[in-house]
């Protein structure tokens, strides 16, 4: 593919890109400011119809896991799948929990 496209990020112009370098960088939005030539001015990349295909996916939608097939999950898969959707809370966090639980029952146990 040719590169043809410029983009604007962290205070600064970039490229020349192709759309697959664009849709490697995982720093780029549909707010981030993209041009090329016979554009009249800088516009946001989900504004730019040639572009609209940057944010889809396919990849990223995953089949259910069917936990009865026999099959397994590999290790670390938890941690990827975590950081997947956000990462949640920390693990140290549960052990705060029932610490302060087991605190909680003491003292309580103590009145």
């Amino acid at each position: 593919m040719d590169k043809i496209w410029y983009i604007f990020i962290y205070e600064r112009q970039e490229g020349p890109y192709s759309f697959d370098d664009l849709k490697k960088d995982k720093r780029i939005s549909p707010d981030t400011y993209a041009w090329c030539d016979g554009m009249a001015d800088w516009k946001k990349i989900g504004d730019i119809p040639e572009l609209d295909e940057l944010f889809h996916d396919d990849e990223a939608v995953c089949p259910p896991l069917d936990l009865n097939d026999g099959g397994s999950v590999s290790p670390g898969a938890s941690e990827e799948i975590a950081l997947a959707l956000g990462g949640g809370l920390p693990p140290y966090i549960f052990l705060l929990i029932v610490i302060a639980l087991v605190c909680l029952y003491f003292i309580i146990s103590l009145l």
